[in-house]
């Protein structure tokens, strides 16, 4: 288990660019030097003796001094931007209601779709993984309505939707 002296001992974290930087040299790694990698899903990867940890993790720890007991969530979505203020401790379901969007969405829009065999928009949301059908508009813009005026009801986060 890494503690925050081991972190510190090894990387400095600068909050304002969310960017680690090596302070000793090992291997590859040299002093000065921008740490960590891109994990396959985007986030970034440190090394710490032998183990990969994330960066948004260590970030915490590094200010904290407290591994985060929770999901870390990247508020404006871009998985390797670990600035202190784009970060937050929520749990699964808060993290949930900050997805970006889609790269399958046609309309632009999570939870709303065109259902071709009854001719109208279909409105839905989420609620503790459980789907809840908001209603049939064949009006665009009054199923846009419907689905940000829910958003703002169960408590989604503004930056829902967004694309990354």
């Amino acid at each position: 288990m890494v503690t925050q002296v081991r972190l510190k001992e090894l990387f400095s974290y600068d909050p304002l660019t969310g960017v680690f930087v090596n302070l000793v040299s090992s291997g590859t790694r040299r002093a000065g030097r921008q740490a960590g990698s891109k994990h396959n899903a985007g986030y970034v990867k440190l090394f710490i003796d032998g183990q990969s940890h994330l960066a948004h993790r260590m970030a915490h720890l590094y200010m904290t001094g407290t591994l985060p007991t929770d999901h870390m969530d990247h508020i404006n979505h871009i998985r390797s931007d670990n600035r202190w203020q784009n970060l937050r401790v929520v749990g699964r379901t808060e993290n949930n209601r900050n997805k970006r969007l889609s790269k399958r969405s046609r309309t632009g829009l999570p939870g709303v779709v065109w259902r071709g065999r009854d001719d109208c928009w279909h409105v839905r949301a989420y609620v503790d993984g459980k789907q809840f059908h908001l209603g049939n508009f064949h009006d665009f813009f009054e199923a846009v309505c419907r689905r940000k005026s829910s958003d703002i009801h169960l408590g989604y986060h503004t930056n829902n939707g967004s694309p990354a």
